[in-house]
């Protein structure tokens, strides 16, 4: 067509042009329009060209080279369009291919449409694709055991491995490529080291690399759980007091951090699901070369209908409630005077789990009794209940009364029907008890008194029944049964130190404890004298599941207890203190003291027997006053082991109130004796907050039992100057407890302290220790210690403890100070062996003062101290920053031995150990096996510096000459411990060595003979030659 319409073109010019002559002027410019026509298609059907463009994708190297029709090469170097110069006419063919493959990497490129014939316009239709040849990176593994092994090659590509063999990363490789292959995550479970052959190099050929070697050894065993009886909650355990595990069902599971080979484990129970009692089997150890297996048995009964400590009628049933399933035959008669005149038989049922409710029924009627009967009991699986056994009590009447202060009437029979109306008046109606056991069943209501109500023997009282109901229903754990005496008129001369405070409710010193009160509230008078709720003399009421709340007046208590208790700890006679919750009223007078519970004994060898109560110490407002959760004051000797797991508290006081003091547990006698360990314990608010106090030198008595490895938990309150978690003016023994100094804020001094002892021997024993928080907001410094020991008597001993000081922050015009361990004027034999010692954190708002943290401090310090296998850590300070500072002139003879000291970077001045005394000779008696690390000074004389280990591990200057340092020193290191941190209570920072660890910290050839323990009491020396620096003895691989 292009052709023809050229052809035309030209004929029609030409006529034209004949005709020139024949047309008008006005012609001319349409003859002159059809010339240009076709002088511009003459033009473009002669000049017709195109570009030929190429799409280039995949280039990696380079040298590619491509072609033209064999005439014009084009070098590219990148991905994308590019062209050639050369113009492509119309009609005219084109072939691209490729001249040169790129190189470096090698490739091999192809194209696509490369050839053709131009019709009209540019060529972008042909493509070069370009592929790369790859190759792989791998080797095999050979011993790994563990889970969560990762290897990463040049940082980026990442491998995970779980099984022995052949492997390869699924990233590939060009010719040239580098490749550096290292471990990023070891095995744990067990934990292994792993090490990598021919991990680096290069590509160099057209091979696939696989010649790594990943070769790994076990440094590490795992602790395993199998867990049963869980049927509902939280179960967390603890390994070491430092690794936690928490589980919420029944299986096996492993903790999170494994046990380094030869090193101890220990693992307890640090919370157990709601109503469960959960024991271990093969709890304890030392790792060899497998896993450890911890058995934890929950089987626990939930639930029981009705409560103990209730009245169970002649033809009702008891309900057990288990966390497991169970069968007809799980539970036997044990022990006690549970009787019946027929068969008693035990059902099946279902609650919340498949046949987890078992039914003891009798064929006729349960015979009247003060019962207390034991029943051993497994699961359907065959696990034995945790808690050992069951034990039930409960009282089946012979004779029952009935009181109602809406309908009853004193007129009245007592009956059901018509009950009386007071309480006392039903007591005098069936006081004396003919045949035991009688009871009186009291309606909710309020029951006002002028005078106090007295329990008599063999009459319990049980409150809480609904009314409206017949006595049918009760709710005991409402206590809406009140019983008080606001407008008393028998409290004229009531004394604590009577022993006759005014009581509301007064147990005759004749009853047994075949006698119950339970489920009242029970509210102490408001009077100028010393008033109680329930007082107790001699009697052995079993008093359970009441509110006992102390009135007002000089001296105000919940509950006074005088000569109460058993004659040993399996005395079935004793009376009972469970499941109440007391607080403590309030006093008015200056210097006045209310307590939850104010015990006093004049009879010796006695046995109070309280058990989980919650138990809080009242309020006052006057200069000096003292609030008291529990306080003991006695002219005999009692044995304290069987009050466990009560919560008791210091009342909440105004924090600025001069002189008052509120305290947790109080104990001012040296007679005491016995060992509490279950408790969790408290100070509250005041100027001076206290959580344990030990008036006295305690004798025999102990917090928290040593030979269990059980004790309490212990917090110091908040303090406006000063607060401790236990307070000691004479010594004592605390053994296992987890105790927090507390917190002070104040603008005058600020101090908390975690355990305080003005004088006497301390045995202070695998303890958890905390200095609690510190903040002076005015010009008075700031203190916060793990340990303030002064004067310590001969044979003290501190050993296996984790201790830490707190914080200690300063945001007025004066100093900060914290100290790990604090002893002054030791004059006498003092052991400080297998700690773990934090300097804490101290911190400065205004930094021109002084902020110093100690880790171990000993001021004058004068007879033979041994400092022996102690993890000692400066802390964190901005000043001055020391691990262990003996401070005084006349400080000497300290014998320094196995221990790890280091320090806190930060801190401008740093000494692994300084000493000011000035007999330099003497100042240590040896300086041996010590790992130093982090201090520029390793120990500091007056006169004396040395800052370097020289040959034999002595401590010398850095031309190794001979001082009174070096003298006395030998085989120690200067070396990174390079131990693990993990965060436990309190935030407290448990140090451990790993397989990374140095043998020449792990192993030192310092072997001592005493002590043979660490702090997990895993022997020294372990399985391997030599023996640990510091706390733990660990016998795992090392570097």
């Amino acid at each position: 067509m292009s052709f023809l319409k050229n052809r035309y073109m030209l004929l029609f010019g030409i006529g034209l042009a004949f005709c020139t002559s024949c047309i008008a002027p006005v012609q001319q410019s349409w003859i002159e329009l059809a010339s240009f026509l076709r002088n511009q298609s003459t033009r473009t059907a002669i000049t017709s060209t195109g570009k030929v463009f190429v799409t280039v994708s995949g280039l990696e190297g380079s040298g590619l080279a491509l072609t033209l029709n064999d005439s014009e090469n084009l070098n590219v170097n990148s991905n994308g369009e590019v062209f050639f110069d050369t113009l492509i006419a119309q009609g005219a063919t084109y072939a691209v291919v490729v001249k040169t493959q790129p190189t470096n990497p090698t490739q091999s490129c192809s194209v696509s449409g490369g050839t053709g014939t131009l019709v009209s316009g540019d060529i972008k239709s042909i493509v070069v694709n370009c592929s790369t040849t790859r190759y792989t990176l791998g080797g095999s593994i050979s011993g790994l055991l563990g889970t969560g092994l990762v290897l990463t090659n040049n940082g980026t590509d990442t491998l995970s491995l779980s099984s022995d063999g052949s492997f390869a990363f699924t990233t590939t490789y060009n010719v040239g490529a580098t490749y550096s292959v290292v471990v990023t995550t070891s095995p744990i479970h067990p934990t292994q080291t792993c090490s990598v052959t021919n991990g680096s190099g290069s590509f160099t050929s057209a091979n696939n690399i696989s010649n790594l070697s990943i070769s790994c050894t076990t440094t590490g065993r795992a602790i395993r759980v199998n867990v049963s009886g869980i049927a509902s909650g939280n179960l967390t355990l603890s390994n070491n007091n430092s690794d936690s595990l928490t589980v919420t069902s029944n299986g096996s599971f492993v903790f999170p951090t494994d046990v380094a080979i030869g090193s101890g484990y220990s693992v307890t129970v640090t919370s157990s699901p709601s109503s469960h009692v959960c024991a271990l089997s093969s709890a304890t150890g030392t790792i060899s070369t497998s896993d450890a297996t911890v058995t934890v048995n929950c089987f626990s009964l939930l639930a029981q209908t009705p409560a103990n400590f209730s009245v169970l009628n002649t033809n009702q049933s008891i309900v057990f409630r288990f966390s497991a399933a169970v069968t007809n035959t799980s539970c036997t008669f044990g022990t006690g005077n549970l009787t019946t005149g027929g068969t008693a038989s035990f059902s099946v049922s279902t609650t919340n789990l498949t046949n987890d409710t078992l039914t003891l029924s009798t064929s006729t009627t349960w015979n009247p009794a003060s019962v207390s009967h034991t029943f051993t009991c497994t699961s359907a699986a065959g696990n034995s209940l945790a808690s050992g056994s069951i034990a039930v009590r409960y009282t089946i009447p012979s004779s029952t009364k009935y009181v109602s202060t809406a309908s009853g009437s004193d007129a009245n029979p007592g009956t059901a029907a018509s009950p009386y109306a007071t309480i006392q008046y039903a007591i005098g109606a069936m006081n004396p008890c003919g045949t035991p056991p009688c009871v009186i069943l009291v309606e909710d209501g309020t029951y006002e008194t002028t005078t106090n109500i007295t329990v008599y023997n063999n009459v319990s009282l049980y409150g809480g029944y609904t009314p409206g109901t017949s006595f049918a229903t009760r709710n005991s754990s409402a206590r809406q049964t009140i019983i008080q005496k606001s407008t008393p008129t028998d409290c004229g001369g009531a004394l604590f130190s009577g022993p006759n405070p005014c009581p509301t409710l007064r147990i005759d010193p004749a009853v047994t404890n075949a006698t119950y009160v339970d489920g009242f509230k029970i509210i102490g008078a408001t009077d100028s004298n010393e008033t109680v709720a329930v007082s107790v003399i001699t009697g052995k009421v079993i008093l359970s599941n009441n509110t006992l709340q102390g009135g007002t007046g000089n001296k105000a208590a919940g509950l006074f207890l005088s000569n109460f208790g058993g004659s040993n700890t399996s005395d079935t006679t004793m009376g009972a203190i469970l499941s109440n919750t007391i607080t403590g009223g309030s006093c008015t007078p200056v210097s006045c003291e209310t307590y939850g519970v104010f015990y006093f004994s004049s009879t010796g060898g006695l046995f109070p027997f309280l058990q989980s109560n919650t138990i809080t110490g009242g309020t006052c407002s006057s200069l000096s006053c003292k609030s008291y959760g529990f306080y003991l004051v006695t002219a005999s000797s009692p044995d304290l082991t069987l009050i466990r797991y009560n919560t008791i508290n210091g009342g909440t006081l105004s924090s600025s109130l001069s002189g008052s003091e509120s305290v947790g547990l109080h104990i001012n006698n040296n007679s005491v004796a016995g060992k509490i360990y279950g408790n969790s314990i408290s100070a509250g608010t005041a100027e001076t907050s206290v959580g344990v106090s030990l008036g006295v030198a305690m004798g025999s008595f102990a917090l928290g039992d040593n030979s269990l490895k059980s004790g309490n938990t212990v917090y110091g309150g908040v303090g406006g100057l000063f607060s401790y978690g236990v307070r000691m003016p004479a010594g004592g023994s605390v053994f296992s407890n987890s105790i927090h100094g507390g917190n002070v804020t104040s603008s005058s001094s600020a101090t908390t302290r975690g355990i305080y002892s003005a004088s006497g021997v301390v045995s202070i024993n695998n303890n958890r220790i905390y200095g609690g928080n510190a903040t002076a907001t005015g010009s008075s410094a700031s203190f916060s210690y793990g340990l303030d020991i002064s004067s310590p008597s001969a044979t003290s001993i501190v050993d296996g403890n984790h201790i830490s000081a707190g914080n200690s922050r300063n945001n007025g015009t004066s100093n900060s100070f914290t100290f790990g361990a604090y002893f002054n004027s030791v004059s006498s034999s003092l052991n400080i062996y297998n700690n773990m010692i934090d300097g804490g954190t101290c911190s400065l708002a205004n930094s021109t003062y002084t902020c110093r943290s100690l880790g171990l401090a000993l001021n004058q310090n004068t007879f033979a101290t041994n400092i022996f296998y102690n993890t000692i850590y400066s802390g964190v300070a901005e000043d001055i920053s020391i691990p262990l500072y003996f401070l005084g002139t006349s400080s000497q003879n300290a014998n320094v031995q196995n221990n790890i000291l280091y320090t806190e970077v930060g801190a401008s001045t740093r000494h692994c150990l300084l000493h000011d005394g000035l007999t330099e000779a003497t100042n240590l008696t040896s300086l041996k096996g010590n790992v130093f690390y982090g201090c520029p000074t390793l120990v500091k004389y007056p006169s004396t510096t040395a800052d370097n280990i020289c040959s034999g591990g002595v401590v010398s200057d850095g031309a190794c000459g001979t001082s009174s340092i070096s003298t006395i020193s030998t085989l120690n290191v200067y070396v990174d411990p390079r131990q693990s941190v993990t965060t436990t209570t309190y935030s407290m920072k448990f140090r451990n060595y790993s397989s990374s660890s140095p043998c020449t910290a792990t192993r030192i050839l310092n072997t001592l003979g005493s002590p043979a323990y660490d702090i997990f009491n895993a022997a020294r020396p372990g399985s391997v030659t030599g023996i640990s620096a510091g706390a733990i003895e660990y016998d795992g691989t090392c570097q």
